[in-house]
């Protein structure tokens, strides 16, 4: 009788588990992160990610923050169901520099200014 009921206790839990998806889509569209190193000797003032495919840049992920010249910065992406990135720095003399990411295989993009990028 106690197997019996055991049994029954563990297949009600076990149908009581929330189902989720391991389709790679559905695990990419958790937040990442990437790093980004700005080994110039200016200041990155305004930095832009956006899928490959995407034809706007959207909004700076740096907001009113800076990256100082040879700087760090670890960015937050939400929902980010792509692999394939592009990344814009703008200088604070308004030059710029533009690389590509893939996020799937690497984490990290370093700029070295006047389009010596990654």
């Amino acid at each position: 009788m106690f197997q019996n009921q055991l049994h029954k206790f563990m297949l009600a839990a076990t149908l009581s588990v929330p189902i989720v998806s391991l389709s790679p889509q559905s695990t990419l569209a958790a937040p990442r992160y990437l790093e980004v190193y700005n080994n110039n000797d200016l200041d990155i003032v305004e930095l832009y990610v956006s899928p490959m495919r995407s034809d706007k840049w959207g909004q700076d992920v740096l907001g009113a923050n800076i990256l100082p010249s040879e700087g760090y910065e670890l960015v937050r992406l939400v929902n980010s169901s792509h692999c394939d990135y592009d990344i814009q720095a703008i200088y604070e003399d308004r030059s710029s520099d533009t690389g590509q990411l893939n996020l799937c295989e690497d984490t990290s993009i370093e700029f070295y200014g006047y389009g010596g990028d990654d």
